[in-house]
């Protein structure tokens, strides 16, 4: 009787240090959870990630802004311990990540997976620094970004004179370069200040302007791959070192998965996006001429020259080699 106590002693004690053990990680974002990221992106990662990060430790994701709603303050929720690990926009800092201006260029990539796939592979190879504050995840892309319009855009002239919302001093300078009259503001406010004629349209890739009810507002869709947005997830820095090895390798191989998850969900949902657009009765896309293209290429190159300026020009080179080393692939 007394090893039979003895034994089911060690056995619950056992039990009970694996249950303290135990790590759930907080992931938050300010994304609506039925949007193309969580769905088909954060949530597929988050399940492989809890069936090979060694048993004890998990994600639990938080979106919608359930732990802080403003796209800006994602990293101070890491700083203050809210959250674990969140998605940041770094051109939501002007200033503060330079090296991530080049990807808001318009006419270079053309795709979130060529886009995403660069963008790690330059953080990787050291092109992309100003990061230490956290341990990078992951970093991959929006799909370019295309002019979401109540106005009748169907080259780049008519984008003169248009109030558009911008995200940012380099979409802002893209879109002033083109002739349009850039708006700052919340991604949460477009669809409400297009409704009310505030603005006549929207930058943004087609996921977004699908999350943000963009597309309910706007029945011209001019897809002129204006650059992409950049993200970043990342994990509190002392957070990752105190997992367990297994958790860690997980988090350290999570990077090319990320990637992968949002180029192939991101073109799935652009295309099918598109086929649905133009099969809706009032609504118009419109895909830019190449003359179109190397004319939006030609007005915005002081943008261009002032970030090569401004950060030296091997970052923009080395992710326009990448691009074309992808294609030629």
């Amino acid at each position: 009787m007394k090893l039979r106590h003895t034994a089911f002693v060690a056995v619950a004690l056992a039990c009970s240090t694996a249950a303290a053990d135990a790590k759930e990680l907080a992931f938050a974002t300010f994304v609506s959870p039925t949007s193309t990221t969580v769905k088909e992106v954060l949530e597929p990662w988050i399940e492989w990630f809890n069936q090979n990060a060694g048993g004890n430790t998990t994600i639990k994701l938080y979106a919608g802004g359930t732990l802080g709603r403003s796209p800006a303050a994602q990293p101070k929720l890491l700083k203050d311990g809210v959250a674990d690990l969140t998605i940041m926009v770094p051109s939501y800092y002007p200033g503060v990540y330079p090296d991530f201006d080049m990807f808001e260029l318009p006419g270079l990539a053309r795709s979130s997976a060529e886009a995403s796939g660069a963008a790690w592979q330059l953080f990787q190879d050291g092109k992309i620094e100003g990061l230490d504050d956290f341990k990078v995840v992951s970093i991959y892309t929006s799909a370019p970004y295309a002019v979401h319009s109540t106005a009748d855009v169907k080259t780049v002239d008519d984008l003169k004179g248009l109030k558009i919302r911008a995200a940012g001093p380099v979409q802002t300078a893209v879109l002033t370069s083109l002739g349009a009259v850039p708006q700052a503001m919340s991604p949460t406010e477009m669809a409400e200040n297009i409704n009310r004629g505030l603005l006549d349209g929207a930058v943004a890739d087609w996921s977004v302007a699908d999350s943000f009810k963009v597309m309910e507002v706007t029945d011209n869709h001019y897809n002129a791959r204006l650059g992409v947005l950049p993200f970043v997830v990342a994990i509190n820095k002392d957070v990752y070192e105190q997992l367990p090895p297994e958790a860690k390798k997980a988090i350290d191989e999570s990077g090319e998965r990320l990637v992968k998850l949002q180029g192939d969900s991101f073109a799935k949902f652009e295309a099918e996006a598109i086929a649905r657009t133009e099969a809706e009765a009032g609504q118009t896309v419109v895909e830019p001429s190449d003359a179109d293209i190397a004319e939006i290429r030609a007005r915005t190159r002081p943008v261009r020259d002032e970030i090569v300026a401004k950060n030296g020009p091997d970052g923009l080179e080395a992710y326009e080699a990448l691009l074309e080393k992808m294609r030629a692939n």
